[in-house]
C-alpha cells in the first residue's frame, strides 16, 4: 500500500482518489447556492460563483484536504485557496 493510499484510508477518502469527495462537496455547495457544480469549478470570477467556490474550498479544508489538493481540483494556486478559505470564514463570522 502506498503512503497516499494509507493516508486516504485513514481520512476516509474514497480509494480512487480525492476527486470523488471534492466533487460531492462541490455538488452540495452548488445545491445550497443554486448554481451548477461545473460553474463553481470554472474560471468565472463573479461574486455569485466565487463565493460558492470559496465556501466549497472552506468545506474541503474542514474535511481534511490540503490547500494543494483543493487547488488542483479547482485549478487554482494553493495561495488562492488559502485566501478563499479565509474569505468564506470571515463572511460566516460576519453573518
Amino acid at each position: 500500500m502506498s503512503r497516499s493510499t494509507f493516508i486516504d484510508s485513514i481520512l476516509g477518502r474514497p480509494r480512487n482518489g480525492t476527486a470523488a469527495s471534492l466533487w460531492q462537496i462541490t455538488r452540495d455547495v452548488a445545491c445550497a447556492y443554486d448554481v451548477g457544480a461545473d460553474r463553481i469549478r470554472s474560471k468565472v470570477r463573479t461574486h455569485n460563483i466565487a463565493h460558492p467556490r470559496q465556501e466549497a474550498m472552506r468545506r474541503a479544508k474542514l474535511a481534511g484536504f490540503t490547500s494543494s489538493e483543493i487547488g488542483r481540483f479547482f485549478s487554482r494556486d494553493h495561495t488562492t485557496v488559502i485566501h478563499g478559505i479565509e474569505a468564506a470564514t470571515s463572511r460566516m463570522a460576519a453573518a
